[in-house]
Formats: structure tokens, sequence, C-alpha cells
């Protein structure tokens, strides 16, 4: 007899799609609490809420719980009946480690499940919101008045979602350094669903051609952990594709990307920038194939920024920065990576030349495209904060007084206290909320700075 699918089943994955439809974050296959034996199949950690999809043969169904109805004499197999399954929603509590009974009714209709999982995803909603500090927000819709942000701001949430919630030619500049791939586990990536792959090949799908970000998201994937590079370049220039609406016509993009070498065993620090941290690390097992070699250099920066090309962004800079202060390294076979590489991207036009917003003068003196910051060990907690004098220049340059300044992946905000410091309006993106409070208290700090030296 073949071994049942113990989890990614196609009753799992349709729940699954019917929660990540009404916005609601959750993780895959994972205990609601650490001292809990269960499994759950979908866990939503803001609302306590655990979500347990069962099969006939598991909850008794009366129909087809027997071997006569359940076995396929084609294939000798589980027939999993998608009607029959029995979706329980039960909440935890985090101080008591038990489940308690059932928020809804057992459900045994797949359709009425998911649409009775409308009301959880309302409480959902409902509990996100961080506080209620005005520069800290949670967006709803995007607004139809065209007009740029007026207040500095940060937003909790997924920048997938929170792109699409900004006014189009709102922003001036983005400049942002997102998850390098494979290199450190964030604050709320801690289940990322390590197998993603495993479901992308069962739905019939290869490797080497990768999911829509919203599919990875809703199978428990998360930005930087992806299983290969050309993944995580996909859902990178994915983001670029969603922001260009709201880029204005002269606004201008950098992108700081750092590069990595492939092991099957891949290494992947909690915290820390490379030489930087001496925390323990994660290891996974990475697919080999292609240029996915032992000891091979990825070269994943240049291969984001081609893919960027090809999606009609124009590459104006490949800024290095060399990094003099990294320690040494216990390889004997190759030199230290000492530098990290910022692209400045413009809109491709239609027709003719690229025309946008820069000032040459605000730049590095003798405005050379190799800088020397010494990197900084982080602060609050995050691990790869901008020095401030790599950002400066960036913001200086690209974007003009009075502008807006996005920071999708802001992490503690240093990129938005600069702006902010210099008169631009700062908005930034973060998933982690522990990094969202600290980037609100610093932002909010630099904008009343601004207001009492300009008064």
């Amino acid at each position: 007899m073949q071994g049942n699918r113990s989890r990614d089943t196609k009753p799992e994955m349709e729940v699954r799609s019917a929660v990540h439809r009404r916005g609601i974050r959750f993780r895959v296959s994972a205990r609601p609490q650490p001292e809990l034996a269960r499994t759950a199949d979908l866990v939503l950690r803001k609302t306590r809420i655990a979500v347990f999809v069962d099969g006939c043969y598991w909850h008794g169904c009366p129909d087809h719980h027997t071997p006569k109805h359940c076995i396929q004499p084609a294939t000798n197999s589980y027939r999993p009946l998608l009607s029959h399954h029995l979706c329980t929603v039960v909440s935890f509590s985090e101080t008591t480690s038990q489940l308690h009974g059932g928020i809804m009714p057992p459900l045994e209709d797949n359709k009425q499940t998911l649409t009775s999982l409308g009301a959880v995803a309302r409480r959902e909603r409902s509990a996100t919101v961080p506080h209620s500090d005005p520069i800290v927000s949670r967006m709803s819709d995007r607004s139809s008045d065209t007009a740029a942000p007026r207040a500095s701001e940060v937003f909790c949430g997924d920048a997938f979602d929170l792109i699409e919630k900004l006014p189009e030619s709102s922003v001036d500049l983005i400049v942002t350094s997102p998850p390098y791939w494979c290199q450190r586990v964030y604050e709320g990536q801690e289940d990322h669903n390590w197998a993603v792959q495993d479901a992308w090949r069962r739905e019939g799908e290869s490797l080497d051609v990768a999911p829509p970000y919203d599919w990875y998201r809703a199978n428990g994937g998360m930005l930087g952990l992806e299983p290969t590079p050309d993944w995580y370049v996909a859902h990178l220039t994915e983001w670029f594709d969603r922001a260009r609406p709201v880029l204005k016509p002269d606004g201008n993009v950098w992108v700081n990307i750092g590069d990595t070498y492939f092991a099957r065993w891949a290494s992947i620090r909690p915290e820390g920038r490379q030489g930087l941290g001496d925390t323990g690390r994660v290891r996974r097992r990475t697919p080999m194939g292609d240029y996915r070699q032992e000891k091979q250099l990825l070269m994943v920066p240049a291969r984001f920024a081609i893919s960027m090309q090809g999606r009609r962004w124009i590459l104006r800079n490949d800024l290095i920065w060399s990094k003099p202060n990294v320690p040494p390294r216990p390889e004997k076979d190759r030199l230290r990576l000492t530098h990290e590489h910022l692209f400045h991207f413009v809109h491709r036009p239609r027709e003719g030349r690229a025309s946008y917003f820069y000032d040459l003068d605000e730049t590095e003196p003798g405005g050379r495209d190799v800088v020397t910051v010494n990197a900084r060990s982080g602060a609050h907690g995050h691990s790869a904060t901008f020095p401030p004098e790599l950002i400066r220049p960036r913001v200086l340059s690209s974007s003009p007084v009075g502008g807006v300044v996005l920071d999708p992946f802001c992490g503690t905000g240093r990129a938005l206290t600069i702006a902010a410091e210099h008169g631009r309006t700062a908005i930034g993106f973060e998933m982690a909320e522990s990094f969202t409070e600290v980037a609100a208290q610093d932002l909010a700090t630099a904008v009343s700075a601004r207001l009492d030296a300009s008064s």
C-alpha cells in the first residue's frame, strides 16, 4: 500500500488558499505551543487559533472511514475526499499550553468550512494593529487619492501586500536592503516551511520554475529562505513589479544585495552579519544542480540586477560598498568577501532616454562607484542595519527635499530616520513587530527633532 501524505494534502492546500485570500498570516504544520505534542495544519499566532484538517479515517467518518470505501482499487491507496474532511478550529492559550473547545463547530462540508473561515479572518485583522501610535499603522485599501503620503509612518506587515496600498506615483525614492538569500532567519521566520519545494513538485511543477510569491507564502515560505537563488530572485523582482506604479516617473530605486557561496548543506545564521555574529546556525539541505555546485560563488546580486533589466528597469549604477572591517575567515582557498552591491535603478521609458531626479553634488566626494564604509554590528537586536555614512548620500542625491522615501524592508528604520532628518517623508514596511516598534520610536524622534530645528 502506498504511504499516505502527512502534509500538503489537497484539502489542506485548499484551506490554506482560502485563509491566504482573506489576508491572514499563518504558519504551516506547526505546534500551537512548544509543549503540545500535536501539530496543527495551520496556526494563527496573533489570535491564537489552530486549524486541524483531518481525513475520513482520523475523524471516523461514518460513510468513508472503512477500508471498503477509503481504498482505491487501482492504486491501493487512501482516497482523499474533500467534502468529508473535518476542519476543526480551536483556540489555544499562551499560558496554559492547552487546546480549548471549538471556536466554531466542526464542519464536515469543506465549502462551508472555507466560508466560515471569513469570521476568523475578521478576528485576525482586528487583532493585528500593534498600538495606537500614529507613526505605526496598518493599511486597508489603496487610496484613490494619488497625492503623496504627508506623514512619516511605519507599517507592520508583508511588503508584498502593503506596497499595493500606497497611492500611485507617490514615492520619490525606494531604498532598501531586503533579506539576503539563505544567510539568516529573522524574527517571524522561525516556522518557515523548509520543504516548500516538495509541495511545489506535488503540483506537478519543476524546481527550476519559481512559483508566484502568493503561492510560496501560502505554503509557509518566507522571503530570503527560498530553496534556490532563482526562486529568491523571482520573488524579489516580483515585488518591484508591484512597486512600479507607486514610484514616480522621475523616481529612483537603490537596492543593497549581498552574495554568498553554495553549500549542499546550507548554513544560515539566526542573526549577525557575515563574520560579525557568534550565534549558532540553522542547517538545511539545498538542492544541487546547474550552477548550484559546492564552493560556487552564486552571483546572487548579478542575477537580481539582470532579472530587473529584463523586467524593464534601467540599471544606472552598481555601487560597490567596500567593508574594511570584515574579520578574517577560516577558508584557506579563497579571498574574503569584503564588499556588497547597491544597485541604482530607474524607470525604463516607453520611448527615449530615462530621465529622473538626481543630484550628483550630494554623493560622496569624487562621485565614484566604490565607497568604503565600515560594517556595523547592528542595533536593537537587528543584525543588518545600514551605516548612516552609506545611506545618507543615497537619500540626499536621489530624492528632493519634501519628497517621499520608502524602505519596504526597513528593519529598525535606519534609512527612515536619515530621510526624516533631512526633510523627507519616510515610509517603512516591516514584518517583525519588535523591529516595527523600534523603527517607529526612532522615526518619531527624528521627525520631532526636525520640527524643533525648523521652528
